[in-house]
């Protein structure tokens, strides 16, 4: 995952993607049974390094990231709208582009799905949209995976922290709050602060343009993943996949990178209006809807995606400012957030005087 491409260099090859492919079906044929699905798989395979393998030991085999994405986009272009090999593309451009391939892949995925609806592939004689559930919960399950244990969160030349991914940083964090008196419990803590006090220093080696851009990145991502996850909603009904993990990965990806450019010494540039629509080639009949406009970096995509952000907001101040009463009344307020009104309102009039002269310094009470 070293290959470096910009997000509008990656999205010019869509059109043709998206493109109809020419005779009577707009969308193609099957590829079931196909030889060059065939060889597809054969090229992402990967061997399983933890498996023993005894007398037979031999080379491990490595997926072919960009012999993938090479036979995907053939396919795609010249043989099937196949929804599955939209996935298998989507997977590549993750792995040898990162964010940005997986902001193209979500976006190439919606818009074949906008496009072409029931006349994708997967599909069977009858048209049930639920063959497409299968490819998109794939999805959904490996490009969260990649994102939390396989994917470095920042491109940083510095030992030991260079390769650090999401689930190692969120692991580290964890262990560093953990108050237990066992030993072994206790070396565990003291490692995982020596880590990430050693990636807090290299965090300060990187540019706080490109951790911008990261976040950047994924608020676009976030906003295709919406899309894709609005799409499947209306047209798969119960069969639609859940996309609840990749989203919370994305989530908590971003909310990482925002406290990494908190602590940054530069000054935080304003982020570039990055476009996600991408425009309707003429060979298709059907108009896709405009994408909404990618929204700030840190601004949050839904009610649960901002109450996630005040939870992270409050547990980094009560780190830092641990006698600070400000993370308990954010606390407070989330609690208040997820109670119904009558609740709410019955726990107001029922206060004690102390309780009632807190909320009255809040502002909740005159």
């Amino acid at each position: 995952m070293t290959d470096a491409l910009s997000l509008d260099s990656l999205r010019e090859a869509l059109p043709d993607l998206l493109a109809a492919i020419p005779g009577d079906e707009p969308a193609g044929h099957s590829l079931k049974d196909s030889n060059e699905v065939d060889r597809l798989r054969e090229a992402r395979r990967e061997d399983d390094a933890s498996l023993p393998r005894g007398v037979w030991e031999h080379d491990l085999k490595r997926s072919n990231w960009p012999k993938v994405e090479l036979l995907a986009s053939e396919l795609l272009r010249r043989r099937s709208k196949d929804l599955m090999v939209a996935v298998w593309l989507g997977e590549a451009w993750l792995q040898r582009y990162r964010l940005t391939g997986l902001c193209v892949a979500l976006e190439l995925l919606v818009e074949l799905g906008e496009r072409y609806g029931g006349h994708l592939y997967p599909r069977s004689e009858d048209a049930d949209p639920s063959w497409l559930a299968p490819p998109l919960a794939w999805a959904a399950r490996n490009y969260s995976e990649v994102l939390n244990v396989r994917m470095p969160m920042l491109v940083i030349q510095a030992r030991d922290v260079e390769g650090l991914t999401l689930a190692q940083w969120t692991h580290a964090q964890k262990l560093r709050r953990n108050t237990s008196e066992n030993k072994r419990i206790q070396a565990e803590a003291k490692q995982a602060e020596d880590l990430l006090r050693q990636w807090a220093e290299a965090v300060l080696q990187v540019p706080a343009r490109d951790i911008a851009q990261q976040i950047q990145m994924l608020t676009i991502c976030l906003v295709n993943l919406e899309r894709l996850n609005r799409w499947s909603d209306q047209h798969l009904g119960e069969d639609a996949p859940s996309f609840i993990a990749l989203q919370h990965a994305l989530e908590l990806q971003r909310q990482a990178q925002q406290e990494f450019l908190s602590m940054h010494p530069e000054p935080v540039p304003e982020p570039e209006p990055v476009p996600v629509a991408v425009p309707v080639p003429a060979s298709v009949a059907a108009p896709a809807a405009a994408a909404p406009a990618p929204l700030p970096a840190g601004t949050p995509q839904s009610r649960e995606a901002a109450y996630q952000q005040l939870k992270v907001i409050s547990a980094y101040l009560a780190r830092i400012e641990p006698h600070s009463p400000v993370p308990y009344l954010i606390d407070r307020g989330i609690e208040w957030g997820n109670k119904p009104l009558r609740e709410l309102l019955g726990e107001l009039v029922n206060a004690d005087v102390d309780t009632r002269r807190i909320w009255s310094v809040l502002g909740v009470l005159p």
